[in-house]
């Protein structure tokens, strides 16, 4: 006995057959968009920490040099000195991540410290008064870090909403200073 399929069962069988593509493709691209977001957000993470490490090298290398910003002022008229400099560098070296300006709170998340080669586990503190030797001269080290910087994820999978924490440094040994001496390393004309 031979069959012979007629063209309304070819039509309802191909319809059939567009249904179990939809779901196959549904069953294929709900992985792949999350693997697609895992991906994303891997990719962005480790932007933002090379970016970090790269505005902390940033940092470091200006102030080898004992140079200031000038023309900077904080909210009360003081001119910057190295500390504000360095963090102005190091913020501005950090594609945004930062922020901008020194009310952003990514200001605040920046710390730079000034160590005796001799003992590099407490930092120098800085002197009583401007006779005192300064913190901020050859041969000492300086290290710039920023700490506790959080990154939240674009697309959590596991809805967890803890934020990526992330810290980066660089540290590097002090230059000689300019004739006049080293700058100000605060602000004001007290350091």
């Amino acid at each position: 006995m031979e069959t012979h399929m007629t063209r309304s069962t070819a039509v309802r069988r191909n319809k059939g057959c567009r249904g179990v593509e939809m779901i196959e493709f549904v069953l294929v691209l709900l992985p792949m968009l999350g693997f697609i977001g895992v991906t994303i957000d891997l990719g962005w993470a480790v932007y933002c920490r090379s970016t970090l490490q790269y505005a902390v090298r940033e940092g470091c290398r200006y102030a080898i040099t004992s140079q200031t910003e000038t023309g900077l002022t904080d909210s009360h008229g003081n001119a910057y000195g190295q500390i504000d400099s360095i963090k102005y560098v190091t913020q501005h070296s950090a594609m945004g991540f930062l922020g901008w300006g020194s009310s952003a709170p990514g200001w605040n998340l920046i710390q730079v410290n000034f160590y005796a080669p001799t003992n590099l586990t407490t930092p120098l503190t800085p002197p009583t008064s401007s006779s005192s030797p300064q913190i901020n001269q050859y041969p000492n080290i300086v290290e710039v870090t920023v700490s506790n910087f959080q990154l939240a994820p674009w697309m959590p999978i596991y809805r967890s909403h803890g934020a990526l924490n992330f810290s980066a440094q660089s540290a590097d040994r002090m230059e000689s200073a300019p004739s006049s001496g080293p700058p100000n390393y605060g602000t004001g004309t007290g350091y």
